[in-house]
Parts: C-alpha cells; sequence; structure tokens
C-alpha cells in the first residue's frame, strides 16, 4: 500500500552473495502511503541509517533514522520521524537523504 520499507543486506570477505540482515525495516509514526525507502543513506561507519519517504502526509514527506544495534547486530528506529520546519505545502521531504560519513550530520532534499 505504499508505505514502503527498506531491506538491509550484509556480505563478509569470504561470504558470496550477500545476506539480509534482519527484517526488513518500516519507520514508525508514518501517515498514509509514505514510500520510505524512496530514498536511504548508509553512514560511512555502516552504523546509522536515513530512510527518506517523500510522500508521507499527503507529500510533506519525513526521513527515519535507524541505527544498528551491538548487541542483535540488526537495525532499530532512533527517535521519531524527522520533519523540517518552515516548508510549506507538499514538500516532498526525504525525496533525497545524506548522512555524513560518520553518521553525526544529515541533509534532507524537498
Amino acid at each position: 500500500s505504499n508505505t514502503g520499507a527498506t531491506w538491509i543486506f550484509t556480505r563478509t570477505v569470504t561470504t558470496d552473495p550477500f545476506v539480509q540482515k534482519g527484517s526488513k525495516l518500516v519507520g514508525v509514526g508514518a501517515t498514509g502511503a509514505a514510500n520510505q525507502g524512496r530514498s536511504v543513506s548508509l553512514s560511512g561507519n555502516g552504523l546509522t541509517l536515513a530512510v527518506g519517504g517523500s510522500a508521507d502526509n499527503s507529500n510533506v514527506g519525513a526521513t527515519w533514522i535507524f541505527t544498528r544495534l551491538a548487541i542483535t547486530d540488526v537495525f532499530a528506529q532512533k527517535g521519531a520521524k524527522l520533519v523540517g520546519t518552515g516548508a510549506i505545502g507538499a514538500a516532498l521531504q526525504g525525496g533525497s537523504v545524506s548522512l555524513s560519513n560518520d553518521g553525526l550530520s544529515l541533509a534532507v532534499g524537498g
């Protein structure tokens, strides 16, 4: 129903092909057909994932952040969905997302 999702795959130097890591990721708090996964960005260290959903809330858009949990080595949502302030109408936030190498800075396009 256009909610969208993101899947994580990993491999080791000795493992081929890629193997799915955990379940599909669907951020909580979506409003309507969010189209999550329209854009994704993984930090250089592989610990932080940004997932854009440009159709959330009638095309206002949003971004969800997931972090890799050390205990289980799978990703879990970190906090509520992100929606920038100052947008007017159908901003399509999350149409593009980009994380810094260390995962501490995020740019969201709309």
